[in-house]
């Protein structure tokens, strides 16, 4: 006997399965006897089978049963897989891609609203920094000149145009962002605001210029007339003054543009590009950039008087 006819006396992979399912007791019974049809089509299985796993590369009947049981498993895995992707997956994704958009938006008016109530708040510091300088040190040191201890010029050469850029923030300015903030849900917006103030900003060309000359005359007269500066560390020790000297204060105004343009470029960024409020954002920017630049100077002078501080 060959090796092939012993071979093919070796049960079929459909033998196997035959006798296994016939012996479980949740099958009905098959009948014993097939239709010359039915029989010469499992022979052609069986040979098949046979020319796969004997003489293949699979090695054998138990192996094919095993590789048949993995098959079934893996169908049944994936017709379950495809049958529920339209109703999880596909839907997931979507809801998913549509909540990621809102989650999105609602960050930005978040930004954008931050940004807007941190000028709000800044303003009202620096309207106070103001005050401070314009009916603190300005005043008092002005009513000691016109009592003759040190010339009432040199006052009015140290404080500039402090008392105009006082009155049109704490007047103007601060009250339009206020009325802005207590509306902002009806009008999310403060582009239009600061692109109608922006021109007023000219006035701190005059400040910026003649600071330089101020630091000077501070520091002379503290040295020349005892009585300036007596009431100079007065004023320095009041609570509104916060431990910081009459120089520091004074810096103020020159810092305050680069803010402005600092806070409106972040506000730009979040700004979506159809906003009714982009156009009047970016004029104000425009404006503002050009003021920036005369105290970004100023600033850098800064470092020279800074140990005389």
């Amino acid at each position: 006997m060959t090796d092939m006819d012993d071979c093919r006396n070796r049960l079929s992979v459909l033998d196997i399965i035959s006798k296994f399912e016939k012996n479980r007791p949740d099958l009905p019974n098959k009948p014993e006897k097939l239709t010359q049809e039915n029989a010469d089509m499992e022979n052609t299985q069986s040979q098949k089978y046979l020319d796969l796993t004997d003489f293949g590369p699979v090695g054998g009947a138990k192996s094919q049963w095993r590789g048949l049981q993995t098959f079934r498993r893996k169908a049944t895995s994936t017709r379950l897989s495809l049958a529920l992707i339209p109703l999880t997956e596909v839907e997931g994704e979507d809801q998913e891609g549509e909540g990621e958009k809102m989650k999105k938006q609602e960050t930005n008016r978040e930004k954008l609203y931050k940004i807007a109530s941190e000028l709000l708040e800044t303003e009202k510091a620096y309207v106070k920094r103001l005050q401070l300088l314009d009916q603190g040190f300005f005043f008092t040191l002005l009513q000691e000149a016109r009592l003759g201890s040190f010339p009432e010029d040199v006052v009015r050469q140290i404080f500039s145009n402090i008392s105009c850029i006082h009155q049109f923030h704490g007047g103007f300015l601060l009250p339009e962002l206020q009325r802005r903030m207590a509306e902002w849900d009806e009008n999310p917006r403060i582009g239009d605001v600061l692109q109608k103030v922006a021109p007023f900003l000219k006035m701190y060309g005059e400040y910026v210029k003649a600071f330089d000359r101020a630091m000077e005359l501070i520091n002379t007269w503290r040295e020349k007339s005892p009585r300036f500066e007596e009431l100079v560390l007065q004023l320095q020790k009041q609570e509104a003054s916060a431990n910081l000297t009459l120089q520091h204060h004074m810096l103020e105004p020159v810092q305050r543009i680069p803010r402005y343009e600092m806070l409106l470029k972040d506000y730009l960024k979040k700004l979506p590009e159809n906003s009714a409020d982009r156009p009047d954002a970016q004029k104000a920017l425009d404006i503002i950039f050009e003021a920036a630049k005369h105290s970004n100077a100023a600033i850098a002078d800064m470092v020279t008087y800074s140990c005389l501080w």
